[in-house]
């Protein structure tokens, strides 16, 4: 502020200064003047009126420049640095300042020297006197954060000891009435050119949120894994697969990798324009589609799935597909189909174990009146392949092994019967 005071008196000072000059230096002059006029009476009147200003130049201008203009030089230039000076500090702390993140710059010793509202928020210090403290000093000064300023405290000298800049996870920071913050610290030191410590430069952000939002992702994405279906994320262009769970990956015989280099084309032999544009309108009509098809695993075989498929739209569309391995469902539905073809049959029919007890009978078996007293416990006598000749076949339903016996049944009727006996 000195500097600039004196700016402001430097032209009344100049003024007084060059007209002392002038006046000292004319009156010295004239003095001369009647000194040497005497001595040098032959010269004529021109050259004394002529000798004044010449005689005024010559010893004035030295003396002006040497105790005038170069000395207001020289502070114009000082002037000029410092104001340069400033001006880069209002630019640079204009520029901290609009950085989100909590900023600091540390002496060689630990001393807070610069920091910016962020920081002073981050450790509510905006009615404390933190400048030129360190961080055990701010501890004692806020006592809430001295476990915070501890680990800043040696996290600093990881930084000074790496020589470079480094990247370190800081909290949780327990505010005042707040919940606890983590924050991710970058960290850069300063060297002097024999390699003192001169300063520390520190960016803090608060990844709090970041946080917890991978935890929550990190969670729907071990719930989504362990999924019985298989839950494909799918291009709605190329059909692509742009992600897919582990379920899937594990039912298809493929790693992930492998799978997100592929599409629904490799794994479904039964897509063809005319399904696609089937699934294309109900997805248009309702925005959801259900139907069935055959995925192909990576060893060839194929197996049937039913596929719910969904159009789901963020920063571009998407298919969700969820898919069913529905091979048990199969086999279910053909052995009903088998059982009830078989019960609605009009000859009698009769399910046994290989132990020959009953199980089940169709109604043209209880029509027969020789049949009213059997319970399930009774058992069916075998028939006798030497006099009935015998028809057998083998049927495959589901799991279970399924022998159909054609002829005679020795139930004392002597009616032709089937008897179907499961082998599980």
């Amino acid at each position: 502020m000195q500097r600039f005071s004196t700016l402001r008196q430097t032209p009344r000072r100049l003024v007084t200064t060059v007209g002392l000059i002038v006046l000292v230096s004319e009156f010295l002059i004239m003095l001369l003047i009647d000194i040497l006029q005497p001595l040098l009476h032959d010269k004529g009147s021109i050259f004394w009126s002529f000798a004044d200003p010449i005689a005024l130049a010559v010893v004035v201008s030295p003396v002006l420049y040497v105790l005038v203009f170069r000395p207001m030089h020289q502070q114009q230039m000082e002037l000029k640095t410092q104001l340069d000076v400033l001006r880069r500090n209002e630019q640079l702390t204009a520029l901290i300042e609009a950085i989100p993140d909590a900023v600091f710059l540390k002496d060689g010793d630990g001393r807070w020297v610069v920091i910016n509202e962020s920081a002073k928020q981050l450790f509510q210090l905006q009615n404390l006197p933190w400048q030129g403290k360190t961080e055990m000093e701010l501890a004692a000064l806020h006592p809430t954060f001295r476990t915070a300023h501890e680990a800043c405290l040696a996290s600093d000298e990881k930084a000074w000891q790496s020589r470079q800049l480094l990247v370190v996870e800081e909290g949780p920071i327990q505010q005042d009435g707040r919940n606890p913050i983590v924050v991710e610290s970058r960290k850069v030191p300063i060297f002097d050119s024999d390699g003192r410590r001169k300063g520390l430069v520190i960016l803090a952000r608060d990844i709090t949120d970041r946080k917890q939002a991978d935890a929550k992702l990190k969670l729907f994405r071990r719930l989504l894994d362990n999924s019985n279906d298989a839950v494909e994320v799918l291009d709605p262009v190329t059909l692509r697969f742009l992600d897919i769970n582990e379920t899937g990956c594990r039912v298809l015989g493929y790693t992930r990798e492998e799978l997100l280099s592929m599409s629904v084309f490799d794994i479904d032999p039964a897509i063809n324009p005319e399904s696609r544009k089937m699934v294309e309108a109900q997805l248009r009509g309702s925005g959801c589609a259900l139907f069935e098809t055959m995925h192909r695993r990576k060893d060839g075989s194929t197996f049937p799935v039913e596929v719910s498929v969904t159009l789901a739209e963020s920063d571009r569309p998407y298919l969700l597909a969820i898919t069913r391995d529905i091979t048990d469902r199969k086999q279910a539905e053909q052995e009903l189909r088998i059982a009830a073809t078989t019960f609605e049959a009009q000859e009698a029919i009769v399910v046994t174990d290989r132990d020959h007890r009953i199980l089940r009978v169709n109604r043209a078996f209880t029509r027969r009146p020789a049949t009213a007293p059997w319970r399930s416990s009774a058992r069916l006598q075998p028939f006798s392949n030497r006099d009935d000749r015998m028809q057998r076949s083998t049927a495959t339903c589901g799991k279970r092994s399924i022998a159909t016996t054609t002829g005679k049944a020795n139930c004392g009727t002597g009616a032709r019967m089937a008897r179907v006996t499961r082998n599980g």
